[in-house]
């Protein structure tokens, strides 16, 4: 039984393995490959240092990418645990802290052992110092907001707030892998690799540290 489980809990970082060979594999990072296309796609044809739109859109997607960044988040998820302990739900709060933490130390190793350039296209790009691949702000802004819309899922809450919560999550997660590559700091594949791992930082600490009921909450 314990093996069996065990196997149930790392299927899914097995797949993700596999999908990020097909993301470093298929979408190179030459004038040719679909990530350049793509991040060029989002800028005037032959000039690259002028993004599509009007000019307040480059302010938004800015606000949008601090949602993803870690200070806002560890911001968030202080926020969230806090108020959970002080209502006595220490098993969420600590679902919540071990997502997210698990996402933190996740992305750096990745980062590591990946290390993939960033791209530079974009003259007015913001500096980064760190590698590309996968986007930490999509990783860890998956993993915070999904786990919280799974808790708002697990208490008596109305039906359609629990939906909304999973709505809101996945606008909040798009939202922010999508400014990444609209300001040129990522590839798009790194946005899809942090999605896909952010997920499964999430499901993994719900599953290692026991999923909550209603009746339980």
């Amino acid at each position: 039984m314990k093996s069996a489980r065990l196997l149930g809990t790392l299927w899914p970082g097995l797949i993700l393995l596999g999908l990020f060979g097909l993301d470093i594999g298929f979408f190179e990072d030459g004038p040719d490959g679909l990530d350049p296309r793509l991040i060029l796609a989002l800028r005037l044809p032959g000039q690259p240092a002028v993004s599509l739109g009007p000019a307040w859109m480059l302010e938004t997607g800015r606000d949008f990418t601090a949602l993803g960044s870690n200070g806002v988040i560890g911001l968030l998820v202080v926020t969230a645990c806090g108020a959970m302990l002080c209502l006595g739900h220490k098993r969420r709060a600590g679902t919540l802290a071990m997502a997210c933490v698990t996402a933190l130390m996740g992305n750096g190793i990745l980062k590591l052992l990946v290390h993939r350039a960033r791209p530079r296209l974009i003259p007015d790009a913001p500096l980064v110092f760190t590698t590309s691949f996968p986007s930490s702000h999509a990783m860890m802004s998956a993993t915070a907001f999904f786990t919280l819309a799974a808790l708002v899922a697990t208490t008596c809450a109305p039906l359609a707030l629990r939906r909304f919560a999973f709505v809101m999550a996945a606008v909040g997660t798009g939202l922010v892998g999508a400014s990444r590559v609209y300001l040129g700091v990522h590839w798009p594949t790194d946005v899809v690799g942090g999605w896909l791992a952010g997920l499964f930082c999430a499901w993994l600490a719900w599953r290692l540290y026991g999923p909550i009921t209603r009746a339980q909450a």
